[in-house]
This record gives structure tokens, C-alpha cells and sequence, in this order.
């Protein structure tokens, strides 16, 4: 683990070095992608913005519903908290994704054409499990397959690595998949909550949830449910003549 390196007299936190990375990596990618394949969303900035503004709030939130009543008080008053660690990914996912859906109908844009952030999400999210390997959050259950490594007093499985490794992967995918001009969302969706559900089960860390699994597992039960349910039933009763139907492709 780095949680945090020196240069000259400063002290440098490794997390929000590399969050800060990925935000402006993903935004210059993005724009990247939209030249490369001949499209434009209006207002791509203020766009961004929104993004980033919901997700960050939303990861927060769904983090603080998660914690005792004593525990949020203490970070809703901590401006270490709003400004520092302290999130969950599903929160910001939701998030992102309010404020594209809002964005989407405000400047009537297809909602297909903010499909180009799929992969960039799955590849910024892969680079901020390092920083949550790297900082000793997030971190695995005790183990002694030798996949491990020491951190909170014992030998843990190295699960931010897991599913860093397993996002590079479906990243890489999705990006192929985007040029050729076939669906992304869908494949995102069911594969990261599979991925999810299953890594929660070597996660370590108190805040795990309740009834049996932990909140994040139950989220990613609740997307592949809604998917299947969509495959299965009739498409009419999930698209309109307007939305591309390339999306459950």
C-alpha cells in the first residue's frame, strides 16, 4: 500500500491524486472518442460537469446510508469526508447516470449518443480501484491463498486488484464493441454487477450491509434482474419508436 508520498516537504495522498487523474483522463478521452467517431454533444462541459457533480454527491450519500446514525453525523460534519474518501461506486453510477438522463431530454440528444462514456467508465473505474488498493480501502476478507497481501493486521485477499483487473478487461471490450458500432450498455451492466456480486464475497471491510449480502450485491441483483426482465418481456414495453434498439444488441 501508498496511501500517501512525499515530494520536497509536501505530503501527496495517493487517492485523490489519482481521482483527480481520472476525472480529467475521462474527460479528455471523451471528447477524444466523440472526435474520433464524427459526433458532438452540446454543451459537452457543462455536461461533464453534471456528471461529476451527481456522482459525487450521489456516491456520498448511498456511502453515509450505510453507516450508524453516530457515524453520519460525524461525516456529514467533516469536511474530510465531502472533500476526501468515503464513497460507493453504485451511488455515483446512479448518479451519472440521472444526470445524463436529465441532460439527455433538457437538450433533446438521443440518449445513445452519451453511449461513448460506457467504456471510459469501466476503464476510469478499474484505475480508481488502484488508488483503493494503493490507500487500504475497499479491502479484502483474511486469506491464505498466496494472491495476498498484509494490510489491517492480517493477510487479506488483494479484491481491489480483482476487479481493477476484471474492469481493464471489460473496458478493453467495451471499446471494441463502441468502434464497431454495436451496444455497450447492456454488456456494462450485466457483466460488472456479476463481477460485483461475486467480489463482494472476499470483501473484508465493515461496511458490508444486510440481509445476508451486502448493499452493493443487492444493487447488482436489482440490475440484472431489470436486464433480464427487459430481454425477456417484450421489447415494447422497454423501448418507444425513438430510442435504438442497437442498445440491446
Amino acid at each position: 500500500m501508498l496511501p500517501y508520498f512525499r515530494i520536497g516537504s509536501e505530503i501527496i495522498y495517493t487517492y485523490p491524486l489519482i481521482i483527480g487523474f481520472v476525472w480529467a483522463g475521462s474527460y479528455f478521452i471523451g471528447k477524444e472518442i466523440l472526435i474520433s467517431k464524427r459526433e458532438t454533444i452540446p454543451a459537452y462541459n457543462v455536461y461533464f460537469f453534471g456528471v461529476f457533480v451527481f456522482a459525487w454527491m450521489f456516491s456520498k450519500v448511498l456511502f453515509l446510508i450505510t453507516l450508524d446514525n453516530t457515524l453520519v453525523e460525524r461525516a456529514i460534519g467533516s469536511s474530510n469526508f465531502w472533500l476526501g474518501g468515503g464513497f460507493v461506486f453504485y451511488g455515483g453510477l446512479i448518479g451519472g447516470a440521472l444526470a445524463t438522463i436529465s441532460f439527455a431530454k433538457f437538450k433533446r440528444v438521443p440518449i445513445k449518443k452519451f453511449s461513448f462514456a460506457i467504456p471510459i467508465l469501466a476503464l476510469a473505474h478499474s484505475l480508481g480501484r488502484v488508488g483503493c488498493f494503493l490507500a487500504g480501502c475497499c479491502f479484502g476478507s483474511e486469506t491464505d491463498f498466496f494472491l495476498n497481501y498484509h494490510s489491517h493486521g492480517a493477510d487479506r485477499h488483494i479484491v481491489q486488484v480483482y476487479e481493477a483487473a476484471g474492469l481493464f478487461i471489460l473496458g478493453v471490450i467495451l471499446i471494441k464493441r463502441f468502434l464497431a458500432n454495436k451496444g455497450v450498455m447492456i454488456p456494462y451492466f450485466v457483466s460488472y454487477a456479476i463481477l460485483r456480486f461475486l467480489l463482494e464475497f472476499l470483501r473484508g471491510d465493515d461496511i458490508r450491509g444486510v440481509y445476508l449480502l451486502s448493499t452493493s450485491q443487492w444493487i447488482s441483483l436489482g440490475v440484472l434482474v431489470v436486464i433480464l426482465t427487459s430481454i425477456l418481456l417484450p421489447k415494447k414495453y422497454f423501448l418507444n419508436n425513438k430510442m435504438d434498439k442497437n442498445l440491446f444488441k
